[in-house]
């Protein structure tokens, strides 16, 4: 874990794709987007009812913030049940690149136990 603030300042932010780039455009969806910040939220992975308690353990335990995004909303997952929504995670800037091995190696774990 080091300071990656000097690094960060280098890269383009896609506000679509949620992703850091080095390139002028996205190389995912084509955006010219904004130089980066620390604060921009970067999709770190999908889970589902069942994941995604073990993320958030991992997460917290591992002191990185992050911001948890359901697809069906409180609503519908209350009436159609728990098991049908899929959680979004979303990682600041600054904190993906800190822990970024530590990201990889826990992502990497989770693919090979499904």
């Amino acid at each position: 874990m080091g300071d990656s603030t000097q690094y960060i300042m280098k890269e383009h932010y896609c506000p679509h794709c949620f992703a850091p780039y080095k390139e002028e455009l996205c190389p995912t969806c084509g955006t010219r987007g904004n130089l980066s910040t620390p604060e921009d939220p970067i999709y770190y992975m999908e889970a589902d009812y069942f994941l995604s308690p073990r993320i958030e353990d991992f997460l917290k335990e591992t002191g990185i913030p992050y911001l948890k995004k359901g697809e069906l909303g409180a609503g519908l997952t209350t009436r159609i049940g728990f098991s049908f929504e899929h959680d979004h995670y979303f990682i600041p800037l600054k904190a993906y690149k800190d822990f970024e091995e530590e990201l990889k190696l826990f992502r990497q774990a989770v693919k090979t136990q499904e």
